[in-house]
């Protein structure tokens, strides 16, 4: 009979574990949140903020803002990928005239 009034300790027991593991993963978490670079803030909007990626980039060679899929600079024709002035693959120059183009049987005939 004495068994019977035992048990709910045993539950209170149990819980107050739970909640004191609970409250010690917690605070982990915090402290590991903040080793990485994540702030407090008080709206979930504003969580991600610090990690949000810049819609612009610098070209190292004159400092002109870029949007982020630029290869070539406009300004100074600073090449990205290469990292170099070079632009290596310029454009050719527009034909004057399509008229003025070999016909296919044309280029047949000379052997090209």
């Amino acid at each position: 009979m004495m068994n019977d009034g035992l048990e709910i300790y045993y539950f209170a027991a149990i819980a107050l574990i739970v909640g004191l593991l609970a409250t010690r993963r917690a605070k982990r978490l915090k402290s590991l949140l903040a080793s990485v670079g994540f702030k407090k803030t008080h709206s979930s909007d504003r969580m991600f903020e610090n990690l949000r990626v810049p819609a612009f980039k610098k070209c190292p060679n004159c400092a002109a803002e870029l949007p982020l899929s630029a290869l070539i600079c406009d300004a100074c024709d600073f090449n990205f990928l290469a990292g170099s002035l070079y632009r290596g693959n310029q454009l050719l120059p527009a034909p004057d005239s399509l008229d003025d183009q070999p016909s296919n049987r044309e280029i047949a005939a000379a052997g090209l």
